[in-house]
Parts: structure tokens; sequence; C-alpha cells
């Protein structure tokens, strides 16, 4: 289940590398460290100051209600979706039963996550191949 801190980590990311910027910028437009802001968003700071996340999403162009609504976003970030896709796909060149083995296993580990933590995610976008086995 994706923790608040979490969260807010893969939401200032998003936000920061859709609008081109570097951690360095961001962290000056909002008025803090590199380092502290480069803290909060690898998750290293588990409890970011309201203060902190507000500045951040001001510095961003976000209402900071907006910033925190969480209601749309999936367990799994498209960050994350975009990753098991890359080693997916590299993998189902390599070798495809690995490749299929492993998105059967990221759609597994999405639904359990979303057993515990409701909202909907997919990990890959695509519907798991079916079941072959290896000779």
């Amino acid at each position: 289940m994706a923790t608040l801190s979490s969260r807010v980590a893969a939401r200032i990311r998003e936000l920061r590398q859709e609008k081109g910027w570097s951690q360095e910028r961001l962290a000056e437009v909002a008025g803090m460290s590199r380092d502290g802001l480069s803290r909060i968003e690898r998750g290293d700071r588990p409890a970011p100051r309201l203060e902190t996340i507000a500045s951040i999403a001001a510095a961003l162009g976000v209402a900071l209600p907006d910033f925190l609504d969480f209601s749309d976003t999936p367990s799994v970030t498209r960050h994350d979706q975009e990753r098991f896709r890359t080693v997916e796909d590299a993998l189902l060149k390599a070798d495809p039963w690995l490749g299929e083995a492993l998105g059967r296993a990221i759609e597994m580990v999405v639904r359990a996550q979303n057993e515990v933590d409701p909202q909907p995610a997919r990990a890959t976008g695509r519907q798991p191949a079916p079941a072959k086995r290896r000779r």
C-alpha cells in the first residue's frame, strides 16, 4: 500500500518532470535546498511539513488541495508502469517465456496491492498473456 509520503514524492517527481525542471530548479523556485527536495522526492524524509508541501505545490503552479488529491492516483505510479513495461519488453525480446512470466507476476502483485488499497492500478496496461509451459 502506498504511503502518503510515497504518493507526495511521486506527485512531486511527476509534476517536476512534466515541467522539464531539475530538482535544483524546483528547489530554487520553492525556496528550499536541493538536498531537502531530493530527500522528499526519494521518500527519505518520511513526513514533510505541510508548509513545505505547499511551497513545492505553489512552485509547480498547482493548488495545494489539487496537489493532495490522490483519488485518481493509482497505487503504482506512471513512472513505475513505464519501468515495468521497459523491463517486460526487453525480456520479451530476449526470452518470450520470461517476459510473459514477468507480466503475469506484475499483474498478481498489482491485484494483491489492490486488495489492500482498492484504488485501481494496472502495472503494464496489458492483459496478461496466457500461461505457456517451458519445454
